[in-house]
């Protein structure tokens, strides 16, 4: 009996805002509960079986920076930062889960930039100059890749017929032409919005099929 399949494919830097909160750094278990509640809903539910899940990030940043204000010698070692530990951590984690695919792309250190406590007084009418600590910057990080890998993936799976439909979970319109092609091949696109007043991009919304709407909060809670 043929059953239609599905591949779902996430966007880390989105899914890392939309399901954690507080201190709690997105892990591998919540991404499975993610993966599991996708396929749970009425498009997939007993008429369609995953395929795989495309999980696109970026390795994170090794070696030392120096802080602007070079005075005090600081730097900063991107091995050490809770950020990039967790990162790795959850690479590392999600290797071990059946049908997924990491998609990895490149971060590259483009220096300083000033952080949002930092810019704030510059912004407001006061007296004086307001002096700038090591503290008041963060690294000024690109991403590289991930974009375009996201797109690949949605080609390929598409033109070679592998799947019927996508779930793609992101917020970014750069994806529309993607999306717009994967409808013309056949295939139809599902978008996921966390909660009933998301904030998905009306031209996200107009190139897909169906959104899936998912209840954020017990996720966060994982």
């Amino acid at each position: 009996m043929y059953m239609e399949r599905h591949a779902i494919l996430l966007d880390a830097g989105y899914l890392k805002h939309a399901i954690t909160s507080g201190s709690k750094p997105l892990t591998a278990t919540r991404i499975r509960a993610l993966i599991d509640e996708i396929c749970a809903t009425s498009p997939f539910h007993s008429q369609s079986r995953l395929f795989r899940t495309y999980y696109y990030d970026a390795e994170p940043l090794s070696g030392k920076s120096r802080y602007p204000n070079p005075a005090n010698g600081r730097h900063l070692d991107f091995d050490n930062t809770p950020l990039s530990r967790n990162n790795l951590a959850l690479l590392q984690d999600l290797r071990h889960l059946p049908h997924l695919s990491i998609r990895l792309g490149t971060l590259r250190d483009a220096g300083w930039q000033l952080g949002k406590k930092a810019i704030k007084p510059f912004t407001r009418q006061q007296e004086g100059n307001p002096s700038l600590t090591p503290d008041d910057f963060v690294p000024a990080i690109q991403q590289k890749g991930v974009d375009m890998r996201i797109g690949l993936d949605i080609a390929a799976l598409t033109l070679k017929g592998i799947v019927t439909s996508l779930v793609l979970v992101t917020n970014d319109s750069d994806f529309i032409p993607a999306m717009k092609f994967a409808r013309r091949e056949g295939a139809l696109m599902y978008l996921v919005q966390f909660g009933s007043q998301g904030s998905l991009q009306d031209a996200l919304i107009e190139h897909a099929d169906g959104i899936i709407t998912l209840d954020p909060r017990p996720l966060r809670e994982i």
